[in-house]
Order: C-alpha cells, then sequence, then structure tokens
C-alpha cells in the first residue's frame, strides 16, 4: 500500500498513529497471554521430582506461552521450565510445565517472563498462586477376609501426594499402623493394604493423606466388626413356599439385601437402613443365596433359602 502525501507533518502523524495502533495491539495480544494465577507441587508429579506448574487461563491463549524467567521480590529465581504442555487447557484451562532445572521459588506472586512461538519479543505477566493443587480421595473402602482387614483407596490429584497414614482405633484413640508412599504416576492412582486382624471387637480405620508441602487431610471413618462378628439375621420361615418374609436384624447401616439363585446371578436387590422385614414374592421351587452387604464396612454374610413349592 502506498501512501502519497507532500505534507511531511501529515507523513509523521500518520507514523506515530499507526505505531500506537500497532502497540495497542501487541499489548492487547499479550494481555491475553497471561494466566490468571498458578498452581505448583514439589516433586512426584507427572513431571518427575523436580515438580510441575500449572498456569490457569480464563480463556485458553491462541499460543502457548514459553516461559524465559521468573522474578519473585525482585531477583531472578534459578528455575528453568521445559516447553509448555497445552493438551489440558481447553477441557481443564490449564496449560502445564514441568521443571528441568532449579527449584520453584517460595513467593505467591510471581513476575513471568514469556515469549510466544510466533513473537521472540518478551512479555511480562504478574501472576498470583491459587494454591497447592488439591488432594481428592474418590473413594475409600475396608472390609473383611478371614483374618485380615482389605483397604482399598483411590485419589485424584495423586502429584501432589507425599505419602499416606493407615490409622486404626479401637475406640481408645487413632494410631498409625503403616505409611506407604504415593507412587506419583498421575491422576486415578489405586491403593491397597491389607491389616492382619484377630480380634473380635470392632475396629475403625480411617487414612491420613499427606501432601507434598506438609499439609494433610483425612478420609471418611470405615469401621470393621471382629472375626466372627459379621451382622446375624434370621431368614423365616425356611424352607418356605413361594413367598417369604425375610426379617434382617441388628442393621444400622444402610445395607444391601440380595437374592441370589444357586448359579450366583443377582435376582433382586434390595436396601433397608435399620431392622426391616422384606417380603419376597415369586419365588420358585429350589435353592437360594441370601447375601447381606454391609454398604459401609463391607462385611458379608450369606445363608441359604430353600423354596419347597
Amino acid at each position: 500500500m502506498k501512501i502519497l502525501t507532500s505534507n511531511p507533518g501529515i507523513m509523521k502523524i500518520f507514523t506515530c498513529t499507526l505505531a500506537m495502533l500497532l502497540l495497542t495491539v501487541m499489548a492487547f495480544s499479550q494481555a491475553a497471554l497471561c494466566p490468571a494465577y498458578f498452581k505448583r507441587n514439589n516433586g512426584q508429579g507427572t513431571c518427575g521430582i523436580d515438580g510441575q506448574l500449572r498456569l490457569t487461563y480464563n480463556t485458553c491463549p491462541p499460543y502457548a506461552p514459553i516461559i524465559d524467567s521468573v522474578i519473585t521480590n525482585g531477583v531472578k529465581a534459578n528455575v528453568v521450565f521445559a516447553l509448555p504442555d497445552t493438551t489440558t487447557c481447553q477441557k481443564f484451562g490449564y496449560v502445564s510445565y514441568c521443571v528441568i532445572g532449579g527449584n520453584m521459588p517460595p513467593a505467591s506472586l510471581w513476575m513471568i517472563y514469556f515469549h510466544t512461538s510466533v513473537d521472540a519479543n518478551k512479555f511480562g505477566c504478574l501472576v498470583p498462586e491459587g494454591g497447592v493443587l488439591p488432594i481428592v480421595i474418590n473413594s475409600f473402602s475396608a472390609a473383611r477376609s478371614s483374618e485380615n482387614i482389605v483397604l482399598n483407596w483411590q485419589v485424584s490429584a495423586n502429584e501432589n501426594i507425599k505419602s499416606f497414614e493407615i490409622e486404626k482405633s479401637n475406640g481408645k484413640g487413632y494410631m498409625t499402623i503403616a505409611e506407604i508412599n504415593a507412587s506419583g504416576k498421575g491422576n486415578g492412582n489405586a491403593y491397597h493394604f491389607e491389616d492382619l486382624d484377630n480380634s473380635t471387637t470392632t475396629n475403625d480405620y480411617r487414612l491420613k493423606v499427606i501432601g507434598m508441602d506438609g499439609s494433610y487431610t483425612y478420609s471418611a471413618v470405615r469401621s470393621v466388626k471382629g472375626k466372627n462378628g459379621g451382622d446375624s439375621y434370621t431368614i423365616f420361615p425356611n424352607p418356605a413356599r413361594g413367598n417369604s418374609n425375610i426379617t434382617v436384624a441388628g442393621i444400622s447401616e444402610p445395607t444391601d439385601v440380595q437374592v441370589m439363585d444357586n448359579s450366583g446371578r443377582i435376582l433382586k436387590t434390595i436396601t433397608v437402613n435399620n431392622y426391616s422385614t422384606v417380603k419376597l414374592n415369586g419365588l420358585q421351587k429350589g435353592l437360594y443365596m441370601i447375601r447381606i452387604i454391609n454398604r459401609t464396612s463391607g462385611i458379608v454374610s450369606i445363608k441359604k433359602l430353600t423354596i419347597v413349592e
């Protein structure tokens, strides 16, 4: 495009206006590349022992910002980040960076200098910390298997977890019976532990989940009855005719009553919360198994029911 003018003053004004417009566009585009906040962990993450940084955006940037340096309290931090991983931005809203040298600074407000693959010019963003990555316990169960108590649990944000302490109580306070290091293999990791327990008393189990930063959280408590202390219930009449009332006694927690045929196929499941009479209709002549599952402790009891006509 040619600009024709014989007036040098007009040409200077046009040049200055165009330069200001370009600077405004550049400043706007760089502002769009600045994250809203950052989160970090200091080891055992998907990046390995050196740590991971997540920059969260209100809108995913069109070009992934490449980190040049981090300034905290006026001092350049001794940390080097790998190229950004943008695969999680559209779904989760963050861009991930692995530490490949040095250590992330402890300050909660960083001045981060970036450039992009399409623009080598550096720009700075003042970024606050949004907190460490959260620890989430997706599930936790405890159930007796003969003389062992089998504990299973699953967590997310596993990269921010240092270890698990397994605590046990017989009503006189909790004590730690084992400690398991987090595997650090990514989100959704499952864990398993077995506690040898021959007692006849009820024991409570809980997890103390310890984060990389020293913080911790507790799981829900799971109660397991002692050996030979399963839920007691009666089936009457037994043998029975086509219809039978099953009386479930001694249950104070949500419990599943399952009727199974002789091949193990579940025909019916009824959930009760306390003392209940469950009426079963339409059972054909044959042998059935009545399985009671305590949904809190996982304790399973089985009795036979015979239908004669």
